[in-house]
């Protein structure tokens, strides 16, 4: 991990400027950048050797150095695409339907567009953008608003070259088992057919990139990647490629395609598709990627930098990007990947769940197919750099089990679809097994519901993942069920996640399902023990109700909560003696990974980054 510069801001939650009674103070005590796989969205060139690109709900120019020039804020959901104008100008990002233009220069949006599902997009001129929907191809004016049709057949891709000029489209000839897919290179103003060909079955083109005359294009389809030329029938460049291997190529001016195969950069002919030689860097993937005028090439690696690089692959320039992670604590992080970074350290392991409480730092390493391990990681949550070994637990059919830690972070829990263990920090031994049948629960149901364990590890609280089913708590030294005192049982509400402080008090999450309305209404309800009904509602955000989304703090005088607003995510500080809000944290590049509380209640450490700021974690100081 590495530690950027602190940044402070007093943070007071309050109507009208008036701080509330009980406000707290949050300081940004440190941003962690912990690099690694990241979450990029499109990658693009821009005149003069800068870039953009999507890093989650960001846009991000970068200058020739690889420094980021400026950073805009695209919302709450990821971006799925990115296209940049000719000039440079004007970004259009998509994500959940709707399609966002943004100046560059100043990072204003200038205008917002519903689109609906989209299979593709590209700007066909400096302000005009092409639209792939489910009807055909709209050309769409982003600075008038102004759509039109151009196409009215359906297509199932479509990729505009960076001039505008050309496109690589797919659609499909005949229909049912008949049906067979086209791919083909298009005039954007025209509509003419460039080059093409016919697919021996079903196959939608990806991955498509042109030359820097845009004459040429390379595209993934199905299991090989083609080559189309304008004016000559199209070549095959890869063959044999099987679904889960990504492949994508550049066209070159002396008659080569730059492939991208297997982490491999590879120099073959565009005719034979012979392979010329392989150039020396390995690791860079197939998407996305993109090529400037002048003839360098932008890429990701599997390690996560950004590389800009020569044709030769012997010029390149990297810049570190922030990782997508999975979950952690203070002081640790877990990567898709399955590594987890301990401070400065890389713990090897193949970990499926990492969760801090307190002290301790439970670990879920994957053992086999069938097992996997139930660890602590040694030395405590920051200096630790091995993994303590207590006992297996079974995952069903390979099925990934699940971890929770209780709150004093003595005893955790893991679950799968074959049942639930409970494991002692002080003994190192399992202190309870049980099977779906015990709990009177399908092994699917079990595998997907949530479990919390009482802080005195003596009872196990259940939120069935079933239609109507109600919560219950199962004691563990009678093997006796019992409901849960909730009073709404509606049919239309679940619940969908729990904590209970080290006090008994209950953070309780629902979501409620309007059909009628077609919206979703998710709240935490705040419960003291033995209390049927909530002392306290906090209106959240569905994704808030998630499971480890919200933490109760050591003394339990607090309850972390994660919530969002049109600018972004955020944290809620929650005084847990009047249920109101004493603090927010300001937005969030995405909503976290996890939250962690030390175990002094001083600092609270957040699984994402400041959504001003390129890092993956931010700790939070909290100061009365």
């Amino acid at each position: 991990m590495k530690f950027r510069t602190s940044l402070t801001l007093s943070l007071l939650t309050a109507a009208l400027g008036a701080a509330p009674a009980g406000a707290l103070t949050l300081t940004v005590e440190s941003q962690i950048k912990v690099t690694g796989p990241a979450a990029v969205g499109g990658l693009a060139w821009l005149p003069g050797g800068s870039r953009a690109l999507c890093l989650g709900n960001r846009l991000l120019v970068l200058d020739g150095m690889g420094k980021v020039s400026r950073l805009i804020p695209t919302g709450q959901a990821a971006c799925q695409s990115l296209n940049v104008n000719l000039a440079g100008t004007l970004a259009a990002t998509s994500a959940g339907g709707t399609v966002n233009i943004w100046r560059l220069g100043d990072g204003v949006r200038v205008s917002q567009h519903p689109t609906g599902p989209l299979s593709g997009s590209g700007f066909a001129s400096d302000s005009d953008l092409l639209l792939a929907t489910s009807t055909g191809i709209d050309r769409l004016n982003v600075l008038t608003g102004a759509r039109r049709v151009v196409q009215n057949t359906p297509v199932t891709a479509l990729f505009v070259a960076p001039d505008g000029v050309r496109a690589v489209v797919g659609s499909v000839v005949g229909t049912g088992a008949a049906g067979r897919g086209r791919v083909q290179l298009i005039n954007t103003t025209t509509l003419a057919v460039l080059s093409g060909t016919m697919c021996d079955a079903l196959c939608v083109p990806q991955n498509a990139q042109f030359g820097v005359n845009g004459r040429t294009a390379a595209v993934r389809a199905g299991s090989v990647l083609l080559s189309l030329r304008e004016g000559y029938p199209s070549s095959t460049v890869v063959r044999g490629l099987s679904v889960s291997t990504p492949a994508s190529g550049f066209p070159l001016p002396d008659s080569s395609v730059l492939t991208f195969l297997d982490g491999n950069v590879e120099s073959r002919d565009l005719q034979t598709g012979r392979r010329e030689r392989q150039l020396p860097l390995q690791g860079v993937l197939a998407q996305p990627v993109s090529l400037s005028g002048p003839g360098r090439i932008s890429a990701l690696t599997d390690s996560g930098d950004l590389l800009s690089a020569d044709l030769t692959f012997r010029d390149v320039q990297r810049v570190p990007l922030p990782a997508v992670l999975l979950g952690g604590g203070e002081g640790a992080a877990l990567l898709p990947s399955g590594e987890l970074r301990a401070g400065a350290k890389t713990v090897s392991g193949g970990f499926a769940a990492v969760q801090t409480m307190n002290k301790s730092t439970w670990t879920l390493g994957v053992l086999s197919e069938e097992r996997q391990e139930v660890g602590l990681l040694s030395g405590g949550a920051v200096s630790g750099s091995t993994v303590r070994v207590l006992t297996s637990v079974a995952a069903a059919e390979g099925a990934q089990a699940r971890l929770s830690v209780n709150h004093w972070g003595n005893h955790t829990l893991a679950w799968s679809a074959a049942g639930v263990t409970a494991v002692s920090q002080a003994s190192g031994k399992m202190v309870a097994t049980l099977k779906p049948s015990a709990l009177n629960l399908a092994p699917a149901v079990l595998a997907a519901s949530v479990l919390t364990l009482s802080p005195d590890a003596a009872r196990l609280f259940v939120l069935p993942a079933a239609p109507n089913a109600a919560p219950f708590v199962y004691t563990l030294a009678t093997r006796q069920r019992a409901p849960m005192t909730v009073v709404d049982q509606s049919a239309n509400l679940s619940y969908t996640s729990l904590q209970i402080s080290g006090k008994g008090a209950l953070a309780l999450g629902s979501v409620t399902v309007d059909q009628v309305a077609q919206s979703i209404m998710a709240e935490v309800g705040l419960y003291r023990s033995g209390e049927p009904r909530p002392y306290a509602t906090i209106k959240a955000n569905p994704d808030a109700t998630r499971q480890n989304q919200h933490r109760w703090s050591p003394d339990s005088s607090l309850l972390a909560l994660v919530n969002a607003d049109e600018r972004g995510f955020r944290i809620d500080l929650i005084d847990a003696a009047t249920g109101k809000v004493a603090a927010s944290t300001p937005p969030l590049a995405h909503a976290p990974a996890f939250l962690s509380w030390s175990p002094d209640n001083a600092r609270l450490t957040v699984g994402a980054g400041l959504l001003d700021a390129l890092n993956a974690v931010t700790v939070f100081g909290v100061k009365p």
